[in-house]
This record gives C-alpha cells, sequence and structure tokens, in this order.
C-alpha cells in the first residue's frame, strides 16, 4: 500500500486539526513519523499523531520565541535613541533577523547595515548584549512559552512510553505466535513419531506371527 493510500486510509482516524498555514507543515511531520511503521494499528496511528503535534508545537513555540526576542532587540536598540517608532522598529528588528540568519546584509542592505552598525558603536552593544538585554525585558513572555514547550516535552515522554508500551504488544503477540508455531510442530513431530512407531510395532508384529 503506498503511502498516500495509506494515508487516506487512516484519515478517519485523525483527530488533529490546524488551521492551514500550519496543516501543511504538521503533515510533514505526521507523515515521516508514520512512515517509521510498517503496520500501524489504529492505536499507534492517534499516538504517532499526538506525538507530531507535540514535536509541531514545540518547534512553533521556539520559533514564537525568537520572534519575539528579535522584536524585542530592534525595540531595546531603538530606545537608546530617545524615542520609539514603531516602523523604525520594525525595520531595525528585520536587519538583526537578518544578521541572525547569516544573510549578507553589509552587501544586500548597506544603508540599513550601516545605520545599525553606527548605533551599535556608539552605544558599545554587541549583538549578545543586546539579546540579554531583550530577554529580561520579555521574560515574562519567554517564561510563559518555556512553560508551554516543557509541558509538550512532558506529553510527549508520556506518548512516547504508550507507543513503547505498543509496540512491546506487538513484539509479545509475535514472540507468542512463535511460540505456538513451535510447539504445534512439536506436537505434530511427535504425533507422527508415535504413528511411525505404532506402525512399526504393528509390523513386527505381523511378521512374528508368520
Amino acid at each position: 500500500m503506498t503511502n498516500n493510500k495509506k494515508l487516506q486510509k487512516l484519515t478517519t482516524l485523525r483527530t488533529v486539526k490546524l488551521q492551514p498555514q500550519h496543516q501543511a507543515q504538521f503533515d510533514i511531520v505526521f507523515e515521516s513519523l508514520l512512515n517509521e511503521m510498517d503496520t500501524p494499528s489504529a492505536l499507534s496511528v492517534v499516538l504517532i499523531e499526538q506525538i507530531a503535534e507535540c514535536l509541531f508545537w514545540i518547534k512553533q513555540h521556539n520559533n514564537d520565541k525568537e520572534e519575539i526576542i528579535c522584536y524585542a532587540m530592534g525595540e531595546e536598540l531603538v530606545k537608546t535613541l530617545h524615542f520609539l517608532d514603531k516602523d523604525y522598529v520594525e525595520a531595525t528588528t528585520h536587519t538583526i533577523k537578518q544578521i541572525l540568519q547569516g544573510h549578507d546584509v553589509k552587501d544586500n542592505e548597506p544603508e540599513r547595515y550601516a545605520r545599525f552598525e553606527e548605533i551599535m558603536d556608539k552605544r558599545g552593544m554587541t549583538l549578545s548584549t543586546l539579546r540579554a538585554k531583550a530577554m529580561l525585558a520579555r521574560m515574562d513572555k519567554i517564561d510563559d512559552l518555556d512553560t508551554i514547550i516543557t509541558r509538550h516535552i512532558q506529553n510527549l515522554r508520556h506518548l512516547q512510553k504508550g507507543l513503547d508500551a505498543v509496540d512491546i504488544k506487538k513484539r509479545m503477540l509475535k514472540r507468542l505466535d512463535l511460540e505456538i508455531q513451535q510447539l504445534t510442530d512439536e506436537v505434530r513431530q511427535q504425533r507422527e513419531h508415535s504413528l511411525e512407531h505404532s506402525s512399526k510395532n504393528k509390523a513386527d508384529a505381523i511378521d512374528h506371527q508368520s
């Protein structure tokens, strides 16, 4: 069965529904986990989907946290100019994000980069010190996100144990099947041996009577 057909067959078992902008990303995580299962059962599909949801939101909240920190860095830097203009904060934040993501802002946006460097030099700041200041300013929101991320991680561990239990059960059933087959073979062999021994005794008896 192809992956697409497998997913179509399992659609009725799915419980996680996200906004369209998130659903496609979530499906990638879910399908990659599902493909690791040879013959997913109804229970394992539900558990895998819940695991995928935890992984998706852990990544999403980490991205949200980084967005908050970057915006706070732009805001804190603009504050040193003794005014707080929203458009200028967003422009500064954009520059900071581009630099942190490794883009060549110096060549791509030379004027904006030069202005950013000038302010940083005048304030005697580095990206590290600016980030630390921004995190202190937004610690309440960061703590809230960290709490949510921790909760997802705890749920992930519980779900993993549940999935392990399902897998262990499958392995136990497979082992039992093998043991039953082995016992069946032994019984069959014993029966064949008994029949063979009985036939030989009858033949010997007939020969003796003759």
